[in-house]
C-alpha cells in the first residue's frame, strides 16, 4: 500500500496540513481551512457561500460552519444584495485584510520549508508537475485514461 501515489500524496498532506494548522493556529488563531476561506473570499470579492464551497473544495455544510465563525470573529462581512435580499454576498473585513497579510508571510515560510529538502530545479520541476497534474486529473484525464480490468482481459 506504501508505494501507491495516491496513498503517499495523502499522508504527505496529512501531515503536512497539520503541522501547519498548529503553526498557523499559535500565528493567527484559525486552522488552514479557515485560512483559505478567507484568501478565497478576499479573492473573490462579492463571492456567495455555496461559490465559495465550491472553489474551496469543501462540502457547504462545513463551509457554512466556518464561514459563521469567520463571521463572528469579525473577519468576513455578509451581506444581502440589493436586487435580491435573499442572496448572501461575502466580503473581507479589514481585520480579515490583515490576518490575510500575516497568513501569506506564514504561508511563504512555511513553503520555502516544506521545499528546502530540494534542489531549486527540484521545486520548480514539482510545482509544475503537480500543476499539470491536477490540470489533467480535473478535467477529467483520470477518468478518460482508466481502464477495468476487463478492459485489459480484452485487449
Amino acid at each position: 500500500m506504501k508505494n501507491y501515489l495516491n496513498y503517499k500524496l495523502d499522508i504527505l498532506s496529512a501531515v503536512a496540513k497539520r503541522d501547519a494548522d498548529q503553526i498557523y493556529q499559535r500565528e493567527c488563531g484559525l486552522d488552514v481551512n479557515h485560512l483559505r476561506l478567507l484568501r478565497l473570499v478576499s479573492f473573490y470579492p462579492e463571492i456567495n457561500p455555496s461559490e465559495l464551497a465550491d472553489r474551496a473544495r469543501l462540502d457547504r455544510p462545513k463551509t457554512s460552519r466556518m464561514l459563521a465563525r469567520l463571521v463572528d470573529r469579525g473577519f468576513v462581512v455578509k451581506h444581502t444584495t440589493e436586487r435580491d435580499g435573499r442572496q448572501v454576498r461575502l466580503t473581507t473585513s479589514p481585520q480579515g485584510q490583515i490576518l490575510i497579510k500575516k497568513a501569506n508571510r506564514i504561508a511563504t515560510n512555511l513553503e520555502r520549508a516544506f521545499l528546502s529538502p530540494l534542489t531549486e530545479k527540484q521545486q520548480t520541476e514539482l510545482v509544475d508537475w503537480l500543476d499539470k497534474l491536477t490540470h489533467w486529473v480535473e478535467s477529467g484525464g483520470l477518468s478518460r485514461s482508466y481502464k477495468t480490468d476487463s478492459d485489459e482481459l480484452e485487449n
